[in-house]
């Protein structure tokens, strides 16, 4: 989330509407005007105020705008107010505007303030920017907005924090040549003779300004009309090249089926008439969710079987039902502060999965995929310094550590037998009717479960009494981390001890040790079903648990957020059941396992061997889910020993796990077969990069294939013979092989190809590179934008596993830490988070303590820690568990 000062506005008055006017300057054939205004545009903003308490100035914020006139006058009959003076503050980005005389003598008094000024079209993906982008040979530019979270005053003068919720009328001026939208519906488009067209818009719902969205493009259209409640009216924009490729047509089916179904899921209406789908070239976040007027990166929207890795499909699925979730949490229902973000992230996220199953008529196995959301939140929670959910923006912890939760509790609190709804379902409803257009805190959510709770008679952890859902979500959403349970046989009795601690990798003595309510799910053989018991939070649990049983497994769903450790006894029964018919567990069982042993082993509580034995089995697994998780657990192992003496017996090791699942590849598979699409691109891939041959060979030749088939187009989305799926395994294998002709090769179709998805294949492919001065030309490219700006990150999060590459990026982040873009939070996170030598730390720790916004780098100093660490004490185990488990190939 891009943000900036977060200075709080006084509470003395507040916004009713805002009537504002834009004329933006873009390149035209047709509209006259003085050429010093290109890319520029002036306002006009008109903003009803009604009265809070009586006050002598009026604070607004904005940001690298020009003033240049304003007014203030009484609503009622037009009686001027005098300014007397004007006051910017560009560290706060606020404007203060001080009165001869005092406003709001009576609170019922409403005031309009009107105000003329200027802005520059910036290109940095923030704000009202313009971005240029090839169209069929043609270099053109369009004008967008990306708000959230401080981006409106960068725009025009306003109250820019989310509880100044008002309504919006925009009319917007611009050379005809061009299409204009926002939020609202085109009410009329009148056009002058001189070239230029205005358009006014439908006024808004009750919103806050970062929802607020508008756009000047050379930009077509597909129509559709939605089965929701008002028939919704769904438009689809984008380039006109990629409608007539049909890239838009997935998204025109998911739309409209998922918003659909949310409204019946909530049973609130969804309110507005139309709702516009943008998919623009350069856009910094993958989508943001303004209310009638959503923006996609191209990749986030757009889907082409033929250039579209069937992944990709899932992704854009999931994109569009995460926006969409947000016009219930976000849009009609927003946080009061940014602190409460996951109230708005954590809900979408969550939906979004559920949205995503719909979408794929549940064909994609999204329910048994959502252990992963689990895993990679886990992966950042599991760091010394974690955030908290409250007062987090991450992607780990707010959204996805947040949707987690939220499934959590899903499952705790059960269903209502009379309506077969879960009671957070009801609970949602109410709370999204109470604050329908409103603000809202936390507190006010636990409140609306805590009706349902009450009324179903939910028992809580003592047994006796109701759920108390504050203290439930409190020690979740409040307190960092998350528990490792400790499991045993009581040798007394028929019952398991289970105890928690938090779970930290580093140096744990230096964070405190929180307890967590814990609903605690486990797996009964005997009678093949899962119960629930509470945890207690000090002392250890005693648990019924027939010794009949073969074996303990808790948290066999993979619902519960919390690792499990078990005795060595229970973890050899575990790896030989397992081993013997994995299928009697559940997949996420399966995945969790693997994560949680792999996890465990990087502190004293585990050795290697358990988790280099539990995976021993993955030979004969054929389902992409825990091939998945034992690969990103490896891959940290890999990428660790990458600059060691022993990385070679990590090499030996993947291979013998690798080879047999790569040898049955059936690479004949349909496009729509996403998680067997999944399985291949991981194992191919990996087996790629470990210089199996038949994989080498197969991959090499795709890619010397595509070379020559595209000797005569600039177009390597339309000359292509490689299949979707495979591309970035044969971009990548021909890298590795040809080097530095095949990554010039790459560089050039970048530069000339105009399908975004083609130039992220393209980026994956180029990150392979394996000399030195490869991967600086590469990154030179990022800061030069001969990568386009909101693709670097993709260029970092795949050279962050190249084992020539890790110190290099942290070398070219420090040496250019003047340029905004190395600056971005997810990019300091890629660049840093595989560094694991003492020198690396003291580097980065010196330079975090003194580099001007520098918070994420110091953050990232525990992350490294952590694999200061591992190599230390761990790393040496690891390696003797892979010699004594490898699998001969």
């Amino acid at each position: 989330m891009n943000s900036g000062p977060m200075t709080r506005l006084p509470q003395v008055v507040f916004p009713i509407t805002y009537d504002l006017q834009f004329t933006t300057y873009l390149p035209s054939t047709q509209a006259s005007f003085n050429q010093s205004n290109l890319y520029s545009f002036q306002g006009s903003v008109a903003i009803s105020l009604g009265c809070i308490q009586q006050t002598s100035t009026v604070t607004l914020q904005a940001k690298n705008l020009v003033l240049l006139s304003q007014t203030l006058v009484l609503a009622s009959d037009g009686t001027a107010v005098n300014i007397a003076n004007v006051t910017m503050n560009s560290a706060t980005n606020t404007v203060i505007f001080q009165l001869s005389t005092p406003i709001c003598a009576k609170l019922d008094q409403q005031y309009v303030m009107t105000i003329n000024y200027a802005g520059i079209l910036h290109s940095d993906l923030y704000g009202y920017y313009m971005t240029r982008y090839n169209e069929m040979g043609r270099t053109e530019v369009l004008a967008v907005t990306q708000f959230e979270a401080t981006g409106a005053r960068r725009a025009f003068p306003c109250f820019d924090e989310p509880a100044f919720k008002a309504r919006f009328n925009i009319n917007m001026t611009y050379p005809s040549e061009y299409i204009a939208i926002s939020n609202g519906i085109n009410l009329t488009t009148s056009t002058t003779p001189d070239g230029w067209s205005t358009t006014v818009f439908g006024s808004t719902p009750k919103m806050s300004t970062y929802l607020l969205a508008f756009a000047v493009a050379k930009f077509n259209c597909i129509t559709v009309t939605s089965n929701t409640r008002k028939k919704t009216e769904f438009r689809l924009w984008a380039r006109p090249s990629l409608i007539a490729q049909n890239q838009t047509q997935f998204a025109a089916e998911a739309g409209p089926t998922v918003l659909a179904a949310y409204e019946d899921y909530f049973d609130v209406p969804f309110p507005l008439a139309k709702q516009d789908l943008l998919a623009v070239p350069e856009f910094a976040a993958g989508a943001m969710e303004n209310w009638g007027l959503v923006i996609f990166r191209e990749t986030g929207l757009l889907y082409q079987k033929d250039i579209y890795p069937p992944w990709k499909k899932q992704q854009v699925a999931q994109f569009i039902a995460h926006e969409f979730a947000h016009m219930w949490f976000g849009d009609l229902v927003t946080m009061k502060w940014w602190d409460d973000l996951w109230l708005n992230e954590a809900f979408a996220q969550f939906m979004s999965w559920r949205g995503t199953d719909l979408i794929s008529k549940y064909t994609w196995d999204i329910s048994h995929q959502f252990v992963h959301e689990m895993q990679n939140a886990m992966v950042v929670d599991q760091i010394v310094g974690a955030e908290t959910v409250l007062g987090s923006d991450s992607t780990a912890i707010c959204y996805q550590k947040g949707s987690a939760i939220l499934q959590m509790v899903n499952v705790t609190l059960g269903f209502e037998a009379a309506s077969n709804l879960t009671l957070m379902q009801k609970g949602l409803t109410m709370y999204l009717n109470q604050y329908n257009q409103s603000n809202v805190v936390h507190q006010q959510l636990y409140d609306a479960w805590q009706g349902v709770v009450n009324n179903a008679s939910v028992m809580g952890w003592n047994g006796n009494d109701t759920l108390n859902v504050t203290d439930f979500m409190t020690t979740w959403i409040n307190y960092p981390g998350f528990p490792l349970l400790t499991v045993a046989m009581d040798p007394n009795s028929d019952h398991i001890i289970v105890s928690q601690e938090r779970f930290l990798l580093g140096n744990p003595s230096s964070a405190q040790n929180y307890h967590y309510r814990v609903p605690l799910w486990y797996w009964n053989q005997a009678n093949n079903q899962t119960n629930m018991a509470w945890l207690n939070m000090d002392t250890p649990t005693q648990i019924p648990f027939a010794a009949s049983n073969a074996f303990i497994l808790l948290n066999p769903q993979g619902i519960g957020y919390y690792r499990v450790n078990y005795d060595a006894n229970n973890w050899n029964q575990l790896i030989t059941a397992i081993s013997q018919n994995a299928n009697q567990f559940d997949l996420r069982a399966r995945s969790q396992l693997i994560d949680d042993a792999f996890a465990i082993a990087r502190t004293d509580k585990l050795n290697y061997s358990v988790p280099f034995q539990l995976v021993g089995y993955l030979p004969t697994e054929t389902s992409w889910i825990p091939w998945s998780t034992a690969m990103t657990a490896l891959q940290y192992i890999g990428i660790m020993l990458s600059r060691a003496g022993n990385y070679g017996v990590y090499q030996t090791y993947t291979r013998g796990l690798i080879t047999k699942a790569y040898n049955n590849i059936n690479f004949a598979i349909t496009p729509d077969d996403v998680l067997q699409n999944n399985y291949n691109l991981l194992i191919a891939g990996t087996a790629c990069s470990l210089g199996i041959s038949a994989c080498v060979n197969r991959f090499n030749a795709s890619f010397s294939k595509a070379v020559t088939d595209c000797a005569n187009s600039t177009l390597s989305s339309s000359c292509n013979s490689i299949p979707a799926n495979e591309r970035e395994v044969a971009y990548c294998t021909g890298v590795r092989v040809q080097g530095a002709p095949a990554f010039n090769y790459l560089m050039q179709i970048y530069a000339n190809e105009t399908d975004n998805m083609e130039r992220v294949n393209i980026i994956n492919g180029l990150a392979c590179a394996n000399e030195g001065w490869l991967v600086q030309s590469l990154l030179d490219a990022c800061l030069n934008q001969g990568i386009v700006q909101s693709q670097t990150l993709f260029v970092y999060r795949k050279l962050a596993y190249n084992p020539v590459a890790v110190s290099m990026m942290a070398e070219y982040l420090i040496t250019n830490w003047n340029n905004p873009v190395a600056q971005d939070d997810e990019l300091v996170l890629a660049a840093t988070r595989n560094l694991n030598t003492n020198f690396e730390l003291s580097q980065m720790t010196g330079f975090a303590k003194n580099a001007l916004n520098g918070d994420m780098l110091l953050s990232q100093v525990a992350v490294i820690q952590a694999n200061v660490q591992w190599m230390n004490m761990y790393a040496s185990d690891a390696v003797a568990a892979m010699q004594t488990y490898t699998i001969k190939f």
